[in-house]
């Protein structure tokens, strides 16, 4: 069994992940109501005082274990819990998976230092995850907070397990239990607990549309998850049909626009395990969307290719070439493939002449609607305008070079999938290959598009993937 330790510093906001399958990981009262909280963590005998009145009523506690200065800090909101005992809750398991269990503690400072002459007890816990009816540990690791000084932040702790295929354990349990070390003429106090947060690893995610047209088929599956032992029950308000038990319904359609939120609850057939929310923008008409067109010469003549994102009541293409950017002429055309999910396209130029050649794409719907992209030159064998992204799976720092044969002014644009803007700005791009970066650490894990474009209207069009 693969364990992984991870020991850091953490704000609050950090220690909360989306998809958390732990039932009232923050120890918060459920509208106001704090017996549900401890109803979720008492579990097979488990006693944990999880919002109980301190004992020392003489330091003016509150009626909850609030984060306050004697629980090591400052908060006089936020809920904590000391490991005294055991604390556990019962978990619903999809064999196959692999999980991550995070949570935030510290060494518990002391209520009154100067009385019954208490001083820093080192103190320590176990968290356990335990697989049932076979005991099996998953996790089954010391805690220790011997030497820490009593900070008013805290330290986020995580553990990664695998439940095997081949396991047999139908639910497990995930337990934190006391074991505080007592030294000769020392009174122990023990360590503080919040946000525990069980996620799956990876989170699970919905692959379905997030616009389609009305009357329109939509396909729905989900990622991350075992090709067997997972249940599935889709809910698709106000669609036909409006719910699916299937692992990848098909088919499914709306017939009123708006936004739409589909779920999915997955499970192993006993119990469910969490519920994925995925939202879908139900439109009267969705052209083409083009993420990408580029030209490449070749031997035998230029290469066009084009990538699109999502395809609905789309016809054809047409292919238009010009030699001075201003009248163009069709060349061919290209049947659209009608599919959602989008496709990649090629088409070959086989007598592109001599000189400058631009081309461009007519995107033409089902009603003889269109639109047209941006223009894309060659000169001389060489792109008029190049962009690339290295890599395309980025963390924060966002690396990309733009070649060209002209100083220039280009507006860099980022947006995403939908064609929201998240950033534009402004570079003046000098001849040949320029490096820049962008910093993409505040935008959400997802799939974005790099835009580069020029005053004359030249442009593209770069796919990448914030993790």
């Amino acid at each position: 069994m693969k364990q992984v330790l991870m020991l850091v510093l953490c704000a609050n906001v950090l220690c909360t992940k989306a998809q958390n399958i732990v039932k009232n990981g923050d120890l918060q009262p459920v509208g106001g109501n704090m017996l549900q909280t401890l109803n979720q963590w008492n579990f097979n005998g488990c006693e944990p005082i999880i919002g109980g009145t301190y004992v020392d009523m003489a330091i003016g506690a509150p009626p909850y274990l609030f984060e306050n200065p004697h629980f090591n800090g400052l908060s006089t909101t936020n809920i904590v819990t000391p490991i005294e005992g055991c604390m556990s809750q019962l978990i619903c398991p999809i064999k196959g998976m692999s999980y991550t269990l995070t949570f935030k503690h510290q060494r518990r400072s002391f209520p009154n230092p100067t009385q019954n002459n208490e001083v820093p007890t080192p103190t320590a816990f176990r968290a356990i995850v335990r697989g049932y009816p076979t005991f099996t540990d998953y996790v089954f690791e010391l805690v220790e907070d011997y030497n820490q000084t009593f900070l008013p932040g805290w330290i986020n702790t995580s553990f990664t397990f695998t439940i095997p295929v081949t396991s047999t354990d139908n639910d497990f349990r995930v337990i934190f239990q006391q074991q505080t070390v007592v030294l000769a003429g020392q009174t122990g106090h023990g360590a503080i607990l919040d946000d525990v947060v069980l996620t799956p690893n990876p989170n699970v995610t919905n692959t379905g549309p997030t616009v389609a047209a009305t009357n329109s088929n939509t396909n729905w599956g989900l990622s991350n998850l075992p090709a067997t032992g997972v249940t599935y029950n889709w809910s698709f308000p106000g669609a036909t049909p409006s719910s699916s038990t299937a692992a990848n319904p098909t088919n499914v359609q709306w017939n009123t626009t708006g936004l739409k939120t589909v779920t999915c609850t997955i499970g192993n057939g006993i119990c469910n395990l969490v519920t994925i929310s995925h939202n879908i923008n139900i439109t009267n008409t969705l052209p083409a969307e083009i993420v990408s067109f580029n030209a490449t010469e070749k031997t035998g003549g230029i290469d066009l290719k084009w990538v699109t994102a999502s395809e609905i009541n789309t016809d054809y293409f047409g292919v238009y070439k010009s030699k001075d950017g201003l009248n163009f002429t069709e060349i061919g055309r290209v049947q659209s493939a009608g599919l959602q999910s989008g496709a990649t396209y090629n088409f070959t130029d086989a007598q592109p002449g001599n000189g400058t050649v631009y081309y461009r794409l007519k995107q033409v719907d089902k009603n003889s609607s269109f639109k047209t992209t941006g223009i894309v030159k060659l000169r001389m064998g060489k792109l008029y305008l190049d962009v690339n992204v290295y890599p395309t799976v980025i963390n924060n720092i966002l690396d990309y070079a733009v070649e060209t044969p002209r100083a220039a002014k280009m507006m860099i644009y980022i947006t995403d999938m939908s064609g929201r803007n998240f950033f534009t700005k402004s570079e003046n791009i000098s001849i040949g290959t320029n490096k820049r970066m962008i910093d993409a650490s505040a935008f959400a894990k997802g799939a974005y598009l790099l835009t580069v474009r020029d005053a004359a209207g030249f442009s593209k069009t770069i796919k990448f993937t914030k993790n």
